[in-house]
């Protein structure tokens, strides 16, 4: 095979990629100065092109990937990926002897249960947590409220 831009005993001057003849009145060099025609210079540097948008779309993919990997959730207690959603029901007693005589606060969250080491995530909602939150100072009514 030729090598580029050499030119062979005959004259006759051969395109590097595609090694066929390169009409005298055609003769095109690349950027390296090898002798080319200009259609196969041209579908290189497409597929130059097409290579470097290749490689460009495979990185935005592996940052996408990685970016969903650290957007899923992980556990706060041994780091797992491995959690389940659960629907709870919790009944909530205030602390100490005081709290024996104070209603129940009774939440139905959305558990995050780690199905490795168990730990378990919820939020109260914001009716529930404000009766937690004012304790004795919504009196006895609050509770009568929360069990309708």
């Amino acid at each position: 095979m030729q090598q580029p831009g050499v030119v062979s005993s005959n004259s006759t001057r051969l395109c590097w990629i595609c090694s066929r003849s390169v009409l005298s009145g055609s003769i095109q060099t690349d950027e390296r100065g090898s002798i080319v025609h200009r259609e196969c210079h041209m579908a290189r540097l497409k597929l130059r092109e097409a290579e470097e948008l290749l490689q460009q779309s495979n990185e935005l993919s592996e940052i996408v990937n990685r970016s969903r990997r650290s957007a899923t959730m992980e556990c706060k207690g041994c780091a797992s990926h491995n959690l389940q959603s659960f629907s709870g029901e919790l009944a909530i007693h205030f602390p100490g002897w005081d709290g024996l005589t104070k209603p129940l606060v009774f939440v139905f969250p959305r558990l995050e249960v780690c199905l490795d080491c168990g730990s378990t995530n919820f939020s109260i909602p914001e009716e529930q947590l404000n009766f937690l939150r004012g304790d004795l100072a919504l009196g006895a009514w609050a509770g009568d409220a929360l069990r309708r």
